[in-house]
């Protein structure tokens, strides 16, 4: 600890410049997290509706496929039937059949064909693939962001205690705090400039609704959480005061039985 009037003032005046910044980068990083959640939720959200498009267009699309491969199978077959001029084996007339057959083949062929245009359309119109992008890239922005803020968290947390002033040149600690503070000043206005340039960007990409409800389903996870988290410590404290219990059972009836190996000891002769 500094222990003349000036080296007080001087760890005095880093303490204080020092819980002053650790304060607004924790503040910074805080709501960094809380909208990289919802970028995630909203990227899971997107990826959730798009990929159960898609796979509803392939499934479909691969049914298609083998619905006109069966046409074709039973074209040939009824061809064959006319050219011979024989009925099916239910005594079907192959022409009305093939007539009939042919209106419902051609029935589900638009229908799949249908759904697959209207999915891709909706897809490209609402943009869900550009949208999911931009919320991945931005995820990754925020991620280097937070270490960006903990790598100055960590270079700060060194002079939070009071072992780290013992040197006791005076000069020392103000010249070193002084090249730290330079850096951490201009480190703090960059990190200024990236949340704001990254919350305008986040916040083109969600409607206020949407953002509305992602904060709610934060809350509620949290909650949630706590709960859960309240929950572990109660059992951990019930089962580190049962085996205490046994503890002192077992050491009971430990003296017990050396009382008695005592008593049976005296009582020989």
């Amino acid at each position: 600890m500094p222990e003349t009037l000036i080296e007080i003032d001087i760890y005095k005046k880093i303490k204080k410049q020092r819980d002053t910044y650790v304060t607004l980068l924790k503040d910074i990083l805080k709501i960094c997290k809380e909208s990289y959640m919802i970028l995630d939720m909203y990227y899971s959200r997107l990826n959730h509706k798009s990929d159960a498009m898609q796979l509803s267009v392939i499934f479909l699309t691969s049914i298609l496929t083998c619905i006109q491969a069966g046409k074709t199978i039973e074209e040939s077959y009824f061809e064959n039937l006319m050219i011979q001029n024989k009925t099916t084996l239910l005594g079907i007339n192959p022409e009305e059949y093939s007539t009939h057959n042919s209106m419902i083949y051609d029935s589900i062929i638009l229908g799949v064909s249908t759904y697959a245009s209207l999915a891709l359309s909706i897809m490209r119109y609402f943009k869900w693939d550009d949208k999911r992008e931009k919320a991945n890239e931005y995820k990754g922005k925020f991620l280097e962001l937070h270490n960006r803020i903990n790598y100055q968290l960590d270079i700060l947390r060194p002079w939070k205690h009071d072992d780290f002033f013992e040197n006791h040149d005076e000069l020392y600690y103000k010249s070193t705090w002084e090249d730290l503070m330079t850096n951490l000043e201009k480190e703090y206005l960059n990190i200024i400039d990236i949340k704001k340039y990254l919350f305008i960007e986040s916040e083109k990409l969600l409607t206020e609704t949407e953002r509305i409800r992602f904060l709610k389903k934060l809350y509620y996870d949290q909650i949630y959480r706590n709960t859960h988290e309240q929950k572990i410590k109660e059992l951990s404290l019930e089962h580190k005061r049962r085996k205490k219990n046994i503890e002192q059972e077992n050491i009971q009836l430990s003296n017990i039985d050396d009382i008695d190996d005592i008593d049976d000891i005296d009582i020989l002769p």
